[in-house]
């Protein structure tokens, strides 16, 4: 059987696009943000300093692995990386491949290639029992090349049962009294409804309201939010609208007298649900918006069958209410120039005194200090416009 190895350095081959879809359908670690689609807008947004370094491997013209990968420059020298996380916050990102042993050292193989130009290899945001982060582990030691395994952090996912009243009565009862309560309370107001939005029409209007409501909802805690930044917004119009195209977009509006209120983001892809993002009027007469959202997302997800619902990366005490179900990800850093092995010393030192400090004052204790140092920062940005 004849192994071929191909690098890509654009996104326009047509072969490309082809093998991309055909594992993505078949490979059982796909998932939404390893998509061609996701790693494609996230290259155009966010790899402006970054050229794709996609490695498609095919056995008698079959595609049997991908590795959707970029380098980005660092001096003399490239960092080799996963594409889709950086700014986009994907999650569960990894190689596509078929036969692990075989398709993963033909990749590898591909890398040794490249190893006297690179610094080193980033895989960022894959789940902790990915047969890709093994290999590349073993990789490094047999190189005897410099690692660092960051913390591992919690993906929150709801294995979903056949029914959503069944879901609901598995939960806690008071969690149970205020789902209903709430979906209750705003079934009461006039001319209230949510509406789903799955197609492309008025899509630039809908995320529009969608970044006001963020904006809304975070500056209610004195933060910014996520999409202050044009790179984010653009990212989330870009793959919105090809998601859309593709029957992927579940915009889920909550409206008031014809005014939206509140709106969640989330795709459905393969067998899988995506929360991705939320944004509600926090002045608004809707008590607890977030949970009437997030309850109409999640019966969404049951009613056309899907198996899980992904709540995507983020360890917030909300999460746990709605399920307990979690899957871990981390990054590997692997470090091969003297330049890069020098700089993980002192990165991996660095990381050692956050890890001590967080597991000093308690998970909980770390994200309440992080949310007040945000504040500070906010207010110290907004004084110094002031003076100006």
């Amino acid at each position: 059987m004849a192994v071929t190895v191909t690098r890509f350095r654009t996104f326009d081959d047509v072969s490309l696009q082809s093998a991309w879809h055909s594992l993505s359908d078949v490979c059982p670690q796909a998932g939404l943000c390893n998509t061609y689609e996701w790693c494609y807008h996230w290259w155009r947004h966010f790899g402006h300093e970054a050229q794709p370094a996609i490695t498609v491997v095919s056995e008698d013209n079959a595609p049997k692995a991908l590795a959707p990968m970029c380098t980005e420059n660092a001096g003399n020298r490239s960092w080799l990386r996963l594409m889709g996380s950086k700014g986009a916050c994907g999650d569960h990102l990894d190689f596509l491949y078929i036969d692990s042993d075989k398709s993963l050292t033909a990749i590898t193989d591909d890398i040794l290639t490249d190893s006297g130009r690179l610094h080193g290899i980033v895989l960022g945001d894959v789940d902790t029992n990915s047969a890709s982060l093994r290999h590349i582990h073993r990789l490094a030691i047999n190189r005897n090349w410099s690692l660092i395994r960051q913390q591992e952090t919690a993906v929150p996912f709801l294995s979903l049962p056949q029914s959503f009243d069944r879901y609901v009565a598995g939960l806690s009862s008071n969690m149970r009294y205020h789902i209903r309560r709430r979906i209750r309370e705003f079934s009461r107001l006039k001319q209230s409804v949510i509406k789903t939005i799955s197609g492309t029409n008025a899509i630039d209007e809908i995320l529009e309201e969608f970044f006001h409501l963020h904006r809304l909802r975070w500056e209610r805690d004195d933060q910014s939010g996520n999409f202050q930044n044009e790179q984010r917004r653009g990212f989330l119009i870009d793959f919105c609208k090809d998601a859309a195209a593709r029957g992927w977009l579940r915009l889920h509006a909550m409206q008031v007298n014809d005014k939206t209120l509140g709106i969640l983001i989330a795709f459905h892809w393969k067998k899988q649900a995506y929360y991705y993002q939320m944004g509600w009027d926090p002045a608004g007469p809707i008590k607890s918006p977030g949970v009437i959202l997030l309850a109409t997302a999640i019966e969404s997800a049951i009613n056309e069958g899907l198996d899980r619902f992904d709540f995507m990366r983020g360890e917030e005490a909300y999460k746990s209410r709605w399920s307990q179900e979690v899957v871990r990800q981390t990054t590997l850093v692997v470090g091969q120039s003297a330049s890069a092995r020098i700089g993980m010393l002192a990165a991996g030192a660095a990381q050692k005194a956050k890890y001590a400090a967080r597991n000093l004052v308690g998970d909980r204790n770390w994200e309440a200090l992080k949310a007040s140092a945000e504040k500070s920062k906010r207010r110290l940005r907004v004084r110094s416009a002031d003076s100006v």
